[in-house]
């Protein structure tokens, strides 16, 4: 007989929005719910992924965290690279 373990994360939440992640047979579980007064939380999406997935998501969501915390502060991220010159000792 083979056992279902459920290993549940701790919510990232706000105020309106909840992720929810577990991994459950095998899988990486994302839930998304959104709080409506007098319901509570409810489930508006949901992704199970294989272990290969959530790598692929991983190295995708970093990327994207790079991008827009590098447009927050007004950076141009085109993925070019400048030189900087050397200051001379003269």
């Amino acid at each position: 007989m083979q056992t279902q373990l459920k290993k549940q994360f701790a919510p990232i939440a706000n105020d309106e929005k909840r992720i929810d992640v577990s991994v459950e047979n095998g899988q990486a579980v994302i839930k998304m719910a959104t709080w409506t007064d007098g319901l509570g939380w409810n489930t508006q999406k949901t992704i199970a992924l294989e272990a290969d997935l959530v790598e692929v998501l991983h190295r995708a969501l970093a990327s994207a965290r790079v991008r827009l915390r590098s447009a927050e502060i007004g950076e141009a991220v085109d993925g070019s690279a400048r030189i900087l010159g050397f200051p001379s000792s003269s």
